[in-house]
Order: structure tokens, then C-alpha cells, then sequence
């Protein structure tokens, strides 16, 4: 029995990534680590299920079989997530944190809106400095936080996210820095 749903988590970013690369990106981890995981599946399954092309990837039958599987257990978990939730009779909201710029501008609206459709809860919001924000993920008072610059402690996960651009505006020359 396949007891370690993650590898089909892998699989299933892969053939919806069509690259391995990509899914790597995506789930943050090395590109051997999520080949090592298609591997295992195969070896599992003692089966081919893709096939890599310069284009990207192609599912063999076998894969494609199992793609269908994937995406009804997926479906199923989610499924079972939301009755337990019922039955406890509890909410979950996704406690999310965020510096002063990407609290304001990058996370309202569209961003907002698509967290609360993927994970099917109301998201809190918590703005402030973005040492505040890591001492919040260490108090596991958030889930998730996301600041404008990197931090060096061992016990988090940082992973960088985006890339933005600042420009400054002036009605008087500025120096050329």
C-alpha cells in the first residue's frame, strides 16, 4: 500500500507543470528530489509514467491512468478535510503575515481573493515590521509570512517568492546614486 500521499502530490505538480523543473520550483524542492519521488512511483507501481520530451513532459497510458486516480484522491481528501471541519463545527482561518509593502499593495485584491479559493477559508491578514512577522512564525501564531528581505535563522524555511521594483519619483533632480 502506498502509504506516503506526498509522492502523488509530486506527481500530480509535475503533469500539471508539464516539467519537472518547474514542479520542483513549485513545491520547493531540488529537481533530483522530485525525480527521485517520480522514480519511486514507478519502481512502486513497477511501471513507466512519463516520458520526457524537449517540450516538456508526456504521460505514458500508465500515467495517465494514474493521473485520473491522483486527481479523485485529491479531490476525496479535500472532501473528508471539509466534513471534519464540519463535524468539529470549526472554521479554519488561515493566519497569513506580511510586511508593511506587501501587506498593502501586493497581497489585497486579486492574491487575497485566489488564497481564500484555494484553501476554502477566510484569510487573517496580519501587517506589521517584518522582524515582527518571523517572531510571529516562530510563535506559530501564523502560518505563512512573507517580508521584503531574507532572514538567517535555522529553524525557518525562506524561500524567495518574488522580485519587485522600486522606482522613485521627484519634482526636483535627485542626485545619481
Amino acid at each position: 500500500m502506498l502509504k506516503d500521499f506526498s509522492k502523488l502530490e509530486t506527481f500530480l505538480v509535475v503533469v500539471r507543470e508539464r516539467s519537472f523543473s518547474k514542479a520542483s520550483s513549485k513545491l520547493g524542492v531540488s529537481q533530483p528530489a522530485v525525480t527521485q519521488q517520480i522514480k519511486y512511483l514507478e519502481k512502486y507501481l513497477d511501471t513507466k509514467l512519463v516520458d520526457r520530451k524537449k517540450s516538456g513532459i508526456k504521460l505514458t497510458s500508465s500515467g495517465e491512468e494514474l493521473y485520473a486516480v491522483a486527481i479523485e484522491l485529491e479531490q476525496s481528501v479535500i472532501q473528508a478535510e471539509n466534513k471534519i471541519l464540519k463535524i468539529l463545527n470549526k472554521d479554519i482561518t488561515f493566519n497569513l503575515g506580511a510586511s508593511f509593502t506587501i501587506g498593502n499593495y501586493i497581497i489585497p485584491g486579486e492574491c487575497l481573493r485566489d488564497l481564500k479559493d484555494v484553501i476554502q477559508n477566510d484569510v487573517k491578514l496580519t501587517i506589521e515590521v517584518s522582524h515582527s512577522i518571523v517572531e510571529k512564525i516562530k510563535d506559530r501564531s501564523i502560518e505563512l509570512g512573507l517580508i521584503e528581505a531574507p532572514i538567517f535563522d535555522e529553524n525557518l524555511i525562506y524561500r524567495k517568492w518574488l522580485d519587485d521594483e522600486l522606482v522613485l519619483f521627484s519634482n526636483t533632480p535627485l542626485p545619481r546614486v
